[in-house]
Formats: C-alpha cells, structure tokens, sequence
C-alpha cells in the first residue's frame, strides 16, 4: 500500500513539473524565437510520459528491494521452524 501511494506520488510530481515548465518556460521562449507554441496535446503527452518514465525509473529498483526483504523474511521465518 505504502509503494503504491508513492509510486503515484513521483507519476504526479514528475508530470505537474514538466507540465508546468512546458507551459510556463518552454512555450513562451519558443513562442518569441520561432513564432509558435506547444499544443496544448503535446505538452500533455510530453507530461504524461515523461512522468511515466520517472516512475518507472524510481519505482523498480524499491519493487526490487521491498521484493528482496520480503524473500529473506520469509526465508528467515522458514529457517527457524
């Protein structure tokens, strides 16, 4: 339950983040270089991904870990029977 509340917690920070930084900096800067801006879809893919990705990066090696200390309890529990 813990690794669930925050594995939702980095998806949510991360895609807020880059969410904001591509409406607040990105888009204004490309906007007086180039004369557009990001679409409104694309800097909602770009979050949704990028958000994505930082979850998966921060979320498999702790599945791993809890994975690892949950076998050697169980293993250690085994053992004294």
């Amino acid at each position: 339950m813990i690794e669930g509340l925050f594995s939702g917690g980095v998806l949510l920070a991360a895609k807020e983040g880059l969410h904001n930084v591509l409406t607040n900096v990105a888009s204004p800067i490309i906007y007086k270089s180039v004369g557009v801006t990001i679409p409104p879809s694309v800097i909602g893919f770009v979050s949704g991904a990028g958000g994505g990705c930082a979850q998966s990066l921060v979320m498999g090696p702790t599945s791993l870990i809890v994975t690892a200390c949950v076998s050697a309890m169980n293993k250690n529990i085994n053992n004294n029977d």
